[in-house]
């Protein structure tokens, strides 16, 4: 299940279930039978960066069911046994603040049974601030490591695998290690949600509860498959563009490109734009969902997220016509704020999100009829090159004022 980059695709939570025993079982064997053969398998040496990569700052950035921290001390036991710095170095910095009455396992226990007492974590780890596992269809940015200012966690992947949810090209965002734009996460794990056809009755699970797209309001195919289809990093942006199979109905092309804008020094993200190609074999109102557990406010085409100690402006603009709607829900103790972008009924059309450190007051988008599109913000000036795939980022440019 882990393949050759050690991803897995329930998500980093079942991920972490999963490891926390099957290291105590490999420790154990070689232990009492000399028997090393779980640690020879391929991916057990490489997974471990999976967790590091979707819970920045100690975060869970995760997708499907139960997206908890893994921060389990028996996760140590990969870091001995593969010399991985990465591994000790996270497990050090955000494992030790949760403890058996937390979460039901004496995981500092385990870790001071299991730390490799002659590993140094310092200096820092190097990570990579655009990570893909293509095997399963998921991408993490940041604008740097070890703490990101600025960070997204994109999914595609396969919907019909164990505790997914309808989420095909669904993107989470943090700003200064808060989530902005979140994953709701699963109901309670009843036996309707967990075990009947009524499990995508369930809120959480559907579409229009994810970061995503809809057309004329139907939920994602469960058994969509998409894949990351481009990944590009230069010393200021991140991109990804990710293809999301037939989730929006086998004659829909969706492709959603995410752009990481970075200073002119390469160090801080300042904005993050999505850009939405949708391409369909009949017209059908297209409809892109975006949440937040922050205080939204929109108006027309711009509006404001913010969050307890952070926040983001919001810009939208489409090659036709949109319009714009806020509602609430509620979930439990939280409250779920959406913001909702519809399209009109049309077969072609791209649709661009900008989130924003500071204001943008000036947005243009255009597509030619070679469709290329070339998109010009307060902050920079994007132009993509059309395909028979999908758009291929051509040039970025930061502003003078940028």
């Amino acid at each position: 299940a882990l393949g050759r980059e050690g991803g897995w695709d329930e998500g980093i939570g079942y991920w972490g279930y999963a490891l926390r025993y099957l290291l105590m079982f490999g420790t154990a064997m070689d232990r009492e039978n000399d028997d090393r053969s779980v640690f020879h398998h391929r991916g057990m040496e490489s997974t471990c960066q999976f967790g590091i990569y979707f819970s920045p700052r100690g975060h869970s950035t995760s997708f499907g069911d139960s997206p908890a921290v893994p921060l389990y001390g028996a996760l140590y036991a990969a870091a001995g046994r593969y010399g991985n710095r990465e591994v000790c170095w996270w497990l050090d910095r955000w494992a030790n603040h949760r403890d058996v009455t937390t979460t039901g396992w004496s995981d500092i226990g385990l870790g001071l049974l299991l730390r490799p007492t002659s590993m140094d974590v310092e200096p820092t780890p190097s990570l990579s601030t655009l990570k893909v596992f293509n095997e399963i269809g998921w991408a993490a940015m940041a604008d740097h490591w070890p703490e990101p200012n600025l960070y997204v966690s994109v999914k595609t992947g396969d919907l019909s695998a164990h505790h997914s949810h309808l989420d095909m090209n669904t993107i989470q965002l943090q700003v200064d290690g808060e989530t902005l734009l979140a994953d709701l996460g699963n109901p309670p794990m009843t036996w309707a949600y967990c075990f009947t056809p009524k499990r995508f009755d369930f809120y959480q699970a559907q579409a229009a509860a994810h970061n995503t797209l809809t057309a004329d309001d139907r939920d994602h195919r469960i058994d969509a498959q998409g894949q990351i289809l481009e990944a590009e990093h230069g010393d200021t942006y991140r991109w990804v563009a990710a293809g999301a199979g037939d989730a929006l109905g086998v004659n829909v092309r969706f492709n959603r490109h995410v752009i990481m804008l970075l200073d002119e020094a390469g160090r801080m993200g300042q904005a993050v734009i999505v850009l939405d190609e949708v391409s369909n074999a009949i017209p059908e109102e297209i409809i892109a969902h975006w949440h937040t557990f922050g205080k939204l406010t929109f108006k027309r085409r711009s509006g404001v997220i913010v969050g307890r100690r952070s926040g983001l402006h919001i810009r939208v603009k489409a090659t036709g016509a949109i319009e714009t709607t806020t509602e609430t829900h509620s979930l439990g103790k939280l409250s779920d704020s959406v913001l909702r972008v519809k399209a009109a009924k049309t077969s072609d059309i791209v649709l661009a999100t900008i989130f924003s450190r500071r204001p943008i007051k000036n947005i243009t988008l255009t597509q030619s009829s070679r469709g290329q599109v070339s998109l010009k913000t307060d902050i920079a000036s994007l132009h993509f090159k059309g395909s028979r795939r999908h758009l291929k980022l051509d040039s970025l440019t930061l502003t003078d004022n940028h």
